[in-house]
């Protein structure tokens, strides 16, 4: 995703106007005009921040430090590194599923795909930097290492992380909030479900209701919709990030 796209989806998100990011990122030191955020905003402006000024506005508007500097790096990157990227964060999120006892079928795979390639390159790093590295005594992952002759094995868990796209389950999920999801073999009433439509990732609550599975949202502009073969799912949330 373009630099500019990102800062101006997340301004948009925060519910913020520009006035009030300047100023927020001026109350931390860095200068900051409204002027300056609506060329930064500007796809064919093509501009970016300095890194001063892109880690003011990432905590201002609720990422870490990093996050719009990582973007500015992976728009300047190579296709080929991007590519590599998005093979690590699907081949990690398979291994979780492994771990899991659990197989993505095909549709969720090409479901997840399009889900990975409209995230920020940013949001894909920083939950691989993310990743837990637990030990385990009785489960073995990917094989095990030995440290001064004491057998030791390694659980990696990585889960997939991407943002909401409307605002059906508010307000215990809002339209750019970040879930993470987990692949699922088996559903029961009350699960929350993360879905593709559209090209667009959503989340729905299921229910059978007389033997017909339904996805439901809290909100009542939004249908209730039959859970077919029609739907892409890509797994139950786990849990999820408020942005605010």
């Amino acid at each position: 995703m373009p630099y500019a796209a990102l800062l101006d989806s997340l301004i948009k998100d925060s519910g913020m106007t520009a006035k009030d990011v300047a100023q927020k990122c001026n109350d931390l030191g860095v200068d900051v005009t409204p002027s300056y955020l609506s060329l930064l905003r500007n796809e064919s402006r093509n501009r970016v921040a300095s890194d001063d000024i892109s880690i003011a506005l990432a905590k201002v508007l609720g990422k870490p430090d990093d996050y719009l500097v990582l973007e500015r790096y992976m728009d300047e990157a190579p296709d080929m590194l991007k590519q590599a990227i998005y093979k690590i964060f699907r081949a990690s999120t398979s291994m979780v599923a492994m771990m899991n006892n659990m197989v993505f079928t095909e549709e969720q795979l090409n479901a997840l795909d399009i889900a990975i390639k409209q995230e920020p390159f940013a949001n894909l790093i920083t939950s691989l930097n993310d990743a837990d590295y637990t030990m385990s005594s009785n489960k073995i992952v990917s094989g095990s290492m030995t440290d001064d002759g004491e057998q030791i094995t390694a659980s990696i868990n990585i889960i997939p992380e991407f943002t909401v796209s409307d605002n059906a389950m508010y307000p215990t999920i809002k339209k750019g909030d970040l879930v993470k999801i987990s692949p699922c073999d088996s559903l029961n009433n009350g699960d929350m479900l993360a879905i593709m439509s559209d090209e667009s990732l959503i989340c729905r609550r299921y229910q059978l209701i007389e033997n017909v599975p339904m996805l439901f949202s809290f909100s009542n502009e939004y249908p209730s919709m039959k859970l077919d073969e029609s739907i892409s799912l890509l797994g139950k949330v786990q849990a999820v990030t408020t942005i605010l």
